[in-house]
């Protein structure tokens, strides 16, 4: 008896600046697989070669080369506990090798993750989701305000421009 074929959602984007068109996929169980496995295996060629792999694969447009990294999107990145080894991986030379200015980082503003991010990672850009512009309204939808009310935010952005010299994009 044959396995089950899943149908894998293809998405399609227009890009703004360059009006390339692409198409592409999320990556698999099976991917990620690989990638824990890679991640085991402490070899970073090993690593490195997985994540290209997954690179290549999820991008279903031909002639296309990722040159930039965004995270951002369906949770807090960084609430991922392992969005800086990532970070490291891709902007290693011994790994991807990418430049740190060619990453983003999206967040609602959990402040000890900025100031890591501004410690470790200068380079790499930062965008806040502010969402609502006073703590009142932030802590009515947004229970991440309670942790880290406007004013302690505010205060690791603007150390975040003084230490790095960048900008910070608003989402």
């Amino acid at each position: 008896m044959a396995l089950p074929k899943i149908d894998t959602p293809i998405y399609e984007i227009d890009l703004p600046v360059s009006k390339t068109h692409i198409r592409y996929r999320p990556f698999l169980v099976k991917e990620q697989k690989n990638l824990f496995m890679a991640l085991e295996a402490d070899d970073p060629k090993t690593i490195t070669d997985n994540i290209r792999q997954v690179l290549n694969n999820c991008t279903i447009t031909e002639g296309i080369d990722i040159d930039s990294v965004f995270f951002s999107g369906m949770g807090e990145p960084f609430a991922n506990p392992y969005i800086f080894d990532a970070l490291e991986m891709m902007i290693g030379k011994d790994y991807l090798g990418m430049a740190a200015r060619k990453f983003s980082v999206s967040t609602v503003g959990l402040v000890p993750q900025i100031q890591t991010l501004t410690d470790k990672f200068p380079q790499v850009n930062l965008a806040l989701s502010l969402h609502f512009p006073t703590d009142e309204l932030r802590l009515q939808m947004m229970p991440v305000n309670k942790a880290y009310p406007l004013q302690s935010l505010m205060s690791a952005l603007k150390d975040h421009v003084v230490k790095t010299n960048r900008k910070i994009f608003l989402a």
